[in-house]
């Protein structure tokens, strides 16, 4: 089974490791300048 794509939110970018969402895939979030990740 596959993943469906994880939430990008405002002002921020998503990088996946795997583009076809197979189990295991790593999503690492980035924010825009200005912006930080919290929670």
């Amino acid at each position: 089974t596959k993943c469906g794509h994880p939430a990008v939110p405002m002002n921020c970018k998503v990088l996946l490791s795997d583009d076809s969402l197979s189990p295991g895939t790593v999503a690492t979030y980035s924010c825009d300048a200005g912006y930080e990740l919290f929670g």
